[in-house]
């Protein structure tokens, strides 16, 4: 890949982290305009964007497998952060854990994904990020909102929560329709171009907005440098373990290196934007916001990197 071609799929996403950042800063886009855009994007792009990845779909044993691997993954790291936490101060500990697993796949990997390898490969991310939804919806996101309201979360009330989540709905309708013949015959429909159609104008727009939204919620808490630089490099290190532990296990699975690349990316995404939606108390808001956005630069790197390295691994 020539220096042209590396920025032509770099400097994009770059610019709209930048344009993001300035137009929150001058005013042209606040938190309302952001909530309202992404909302666009969580309840109506992102869920057809990830149903037609998970209806075209290859699926086999590895798959399943998949699967297993992934939540093991996502449960260890929960594990792991939970036997970390004393090394930030005694206020943050009880969000410190919810820092070292679960990955933003959604709002970030999805459209950084799709830039490097293209929308008909957007599955492959897809199928890594399943059992994210599947444990952030369960076990992750019942236990930061237990331990930050001091309530107790029934059963029911996370079954509830998954099922009003249209991205979480889409991968179940779009992996069942996936494993059927049906998507193939109706694709090779002329009525089909009409879907397709369809399909494009509504996700085309969801990367840039995306990337407008991260770089506008970038934002630092000088006192808190501290504590949450020692965060974001304990969950790198941890990341970087995981990650070194999946590439040898595809390796023995005989992954494609689409595949490869997808882990990579997936594994050192910031986390789940959606954390601080379950924070309700200022201080340790501000601490979860502050590591995100000084997460977000080594995400950049990473996929910079695989941009400028594409051809290596394709």
């Amino acid at each position: 890949m020539n220096i042209l071609d590396a920025l032509s799929i770099v400097l994009p996403v770059v610019l709209m982290l930048v344009l993001g950042f300035f137009c929150q800063k001058i005013g042209i886009l606040n938190k309302n305009g952001t909530a309202t855009i992404k909302k666009y994007v969580i309840n109506i792009a992102l869920p057809v964007a990830v149903f037609h990845a998970m209806a075209t779909a290859e699926y086999n044993v590895s798959v399943i497998l998949l699967f297993f691997i992934m939540l093991a993954v996502l449960s260890l790291g929960l594990g792991v952060g939970f036997l970390l936490k004393e090394i930030v101060k005694e206020e943050y500990r009880p969000y410190f854990p919810f820092l070292m697993t679960v990955y933003e796949g959604g709002l970030l990997g999805y459209p950084l994904y799709t830039n490097i390898c293209g929308a008909e490969h957007l599955s492959t991310l897809a199928l890594l990020d399943f059992a994210g939804m599947v444990f952030g919806f369960s076990v992750y996101f019942s236990l930061l909102g237990l331990i930050d309201s001091g309530k107790e979360i029934k059963a029911s009330e996370i079954v509830k929560s998954a099922l009003k989540s249209p991205t979480f709905i889409a991968v179940i309708v779009g992996m069942i329709i996936g494993l059927t013949p049906l998507m193939t015959m109706f694709l090779n429909t002329d009525i089909s171009k009409l879907y397709v159609a369809s399909k494009d104008i509504i996700t085309v727009p969801m990367n840039s907005m995306i990337l407008l939204c991260v770089g506008a919620d970038l934002g630092i808490n000088a006192s808190l440098i501290k504590e949450c630089f020692k965060t974001v490099v304990a969950r790198l290190i941890v990341s970087l373990c995981f990650l070194g532990a999946l590439l040898v296990t595809f390796k023995f699975m005989h992954m494609d290196n689409y595949m490869i690349l997808a882990a990579i990316l997936y594994m050192l995404l910031t986390p789940s934007f959606s954390i601080s939606s379950f924070v309700k108390k200022e201080a340790s808001s501000s601490y979860i916001a502050t590591t995100i956005s000084m997460y977000m630069p080594i995400t950049v790197i990473v996929y910079i990197l695989l941009a400028v390295f594409r051809n290596y691994f394709l």
